[in-house]
């Protein structure tokens, strides 16, 4: 079984821990343990809204956050995997949120382009949350692809607009 393993952040805080193979050596690890890991990443800012995907330093961790105008749209795109027809892969990753009184939503995607979203077509975990404990929620999903290929992973980050409360 190929592994992929990530530590992420998001508004909500994503840890990918988890492995994969593929162009990038399988069994893979990233922690974000410093900013040279999230830039083998593609950020994507769908919805333009300047807000999205960045090295967060202070926690060591790929981190998006929303704005008060608009719901996320935002994509973080791992380096290419070349993956096998027949193979089952594990997708192991971890998640918090760090806004009070939010759940926050995301789902996990492959696909065959880098900076096309309309390419990621399979998903490979569907209503993914992170409540407002802070403490990581750990994911693991396992996927097998159609066809030999190089494929990418995206976390699609998909919150609503920033809401405050009193």
């Amino acid at each position: 079984m190929g592994k992929l393993t990530f530590t992420l952040g998001l508004g909500l805080c994503l840890g990918f821990a988890g492995s994969i193979h593929a162009q990038t050596t399988l069994p893979y690890s990233q922690a974000f343990d410093n900013e040279a890991g999230f830039k083998t990443f593609t950020v994507i800012d769908g919805n333009n809204d300047g807000t999205t995907w960045a090295y967060d330093d202070w926690n060591y961790q790929a981190a998006c956050n929303r704005n008060s105008s608009a719901g996320s749209d935002d994509w973080l795109v791992s380096p290419v995997f070349h993956l096998t027809k027949g193979t089952q892969y594990e997708l192991k990753f971890s998640v918090k949120t760090v806004q009070d009184g939010t759940t926050e939503h995301f789902l996990v995607k492959l696909g065959t382009s880098k900076t096309d979203t309309t390419a990621f077509t399979q998903t490979v975990l569907a209503n993914g949350t992170a409540d407002n404990t802070y403490s990581a929620k750990s994911y693991t999903a396992t996927f097998t692809v159609a066809a030999e290929g190089d494929y990418y992973i995206g976390f699609h980050y998909l919150t609503g607009k920033q809401t405050y409360s009193s």
